[in-house]
């Protein structure tokens, strides 16, 4: 958008904002009175908006998912050093519980990695 039009869109919008405000009861009447005469039209935008808000939350559910997996899978490359890790504990039931730990995290990484590519036609 060019410069003027922000402007003209900023300055819109504000007038909007102030006639809504000296006007408020009387915009939520004429709303209410369109809900009351319309209630399919209502109920059919209330349904849309809704399923649209779902898509777009399952969407980004999904994204962030994707990115934990990914960052995990990075995480395991740039491990630090295990034997170190291991010598920090006086066990080696207790080491030998963390190597349990470490093998069974980066296995389940590499069950859900095929999950890292996005969906059919997901990629927006």
């Amino acid at each position: 958008m060019s410069l003027a039009e922000d402007r003209a869109r900023e300055k819109r919008n504000e007038y909007n904002r102030k006639y809504y405000q000296a006007h408020k009861e009387k915009c939520r009447a004429k709303a209410r009175a369109w809900r009351e005469a319309n209630p399919e039209k209502y109920k059919a935008t209330q349904l849309a908006y809704a399923e649209r808000m779902g898509k777009e939350l399952s969407r980004k559910r999904e994204e962030s998912r994707r990115k934990r997996l990914v960052q995990a899978v990075e995480g395991c490359k740039n491990a630090p050093d295990i034997e170190k890790a291991k010598a920090l504990f006086r066990s080696p039931v207790a080491a030998a519980h963390l190597q349990w730990l470490l093998d069974k995290r980066k296995s389940e990484i590499k069950d859900n990695a095929p999950e890292l590519a996005p969906a059919d036609g997901a990629s927006e």
